[in-house]
């Protein structure tokens, strides 16, 4: 499995850094953060039908939201 998985944190009011653009198949999850802010953790295959990690998004997201 090949792709990329990126984090993106945008700021408060912004709009937040969807799927727009991406390659077929990619997933994405956004949640809001502590702060207001809302974070996007995206998985985005290449060459590859599927998304790498694509399961495990949910709960980075998860566990990461809460530090920001």
């Amino acid at each position: 499995m090949s792709g990329k998985v990126a984090l993106l944190l945008s700021p408060s009011g912004a709009k937040p850094a969807a799927a727009e653009g991406r390659a077929p198949h990619t997933e994405v999850v956004e949640v809001p953060t502590r702060s207001g802010r809302t974070l996007t953790v995206l998985s985005e295959p290449m060459g590859a039908p599927t998304a790498p990690f694509a399961d495990r998004l949910g709960g980075i997201a998860a566990d990461l939201a809460p530090r920001f």
